[in-house]
């Protein structure tokens, strides 16, 4: 999960760059265990990613709805590049690594780890971001 983390921080997601670079990092991640993924695009680097795992439908679906873009990194002096993910006694620093990369990073990791489990699912997992 830390190593997704470090390429979403990476994959620099502002209203100017666009989300297709952070879509991509996940619709990677997703395929890297077997789960299909759609990344909708527009306006060149505009991007959401989706992902529906199916189950046996006998229980309601788990959503994950994350987003993926981050505001620029103002006028503030940063103590580390902001697009550049550093790892520093266990910590992960970047634009982004809390609000909301952090917590998408751990939704697509658990969701990854469900579905390597080959348990039989009795709800769907949706993801969206």
């Amino acid at each position: 999960m830390k190593e997704l983390l470090k390429q979403l921080i990476n994959a620099e997601s502002t209203e100017t760059c666009g989300e297709l670079a952070s879509a991509k990092v996940i619709s990677a991640e997703f395929a890297r265990f077997g789960i299909h993924s759609e990344i909708e695009t527009w306006d060149k680097t505009r991007a959401n990613v989706t992902a529906h795992i199916k189950s046996t439908g006998k229980k309601p679906a788990l959503l994950f709805a994350c987003h993926i873009d981050v505001v620029g990194p103002g006028q503030a002096e940063w103590t580390n590049p902001p697009f550049t993910a550093v790892e520093i006694d266990g910590k992960i620093y970047g634009r982004g690594s809390t609000d909301m990369k952090g917590g998408t990073a751990a939704a697509v990791a658990a969701i990854c780890e469900v579905v390597k489990s080959g348990k039989i699912l009795q709800g769907d997992i949706i993801f969206t971001a």
